[in-house]
């Protein structure tokens, strides 16, 4: 049940549904341009520029937030780097290399994760070009 007719839901996303049935989201053209300027403004908060090489290890999935944070950067002119956290933690870790990324926005965990692994890949930290990293929990259901 939505809040304005089906055929204005340009986006669905839902909860986890980790207590129970997941809570489904519709987000109408409107609400998805809301949602990229929130973003927008969040990232420039924390110098996410036109200049920034933003890497995303979110899941693109029915999670919001990784469209949310991909929507939002290249409003501000960033480029974007979709890779999902379900590929290998080398392959995110080269990605990060090659294409200089200065800014990593990720869950906490995942970022640990990386960071555990620099050293078993044989990849310097000073290696990376990173300035700056933005770890996002999402909200328990």
């Amino acid at each position: 049940m939505f809040a304005v007719p089906l055929r204005d839901i340009v986006r669905i996303h839902a909860t986890s549904g980790t207590t129970g049935k997941p809570i489904v989201v519709g987000y109408t053209k409107n609400d998805v341009k809301h949602w990229s300027s929130l973003v927008a403004r969040l990232l420039a908060a924390v110098n996410v520029t036109e200049m920034t090489w933003r890497r995303s290890p979110y899941n693109y999935s029915l999670f919001t937030g990784g469209l949310g944070f991909h929507y939002g950067a290249e409003l501000l002119g960033a480029s974007v780097i979709p890779a999902a956290a379900s590929g290998s933690v080398r392959e995110q870790l080269a990605i990060m290399k090659d294409f200089k990324t200065t800014v990593l926005l990720t869950m906490p965990s995942y970022a640990l994760t990386m960071a555990n692994q620099l050293d078993a890949f044989r990849i310097p930290a000073a290696d990376l070009f990173l300035k700056c990293g933005y770890l996002w929990r999402r909200a328990v259901e």
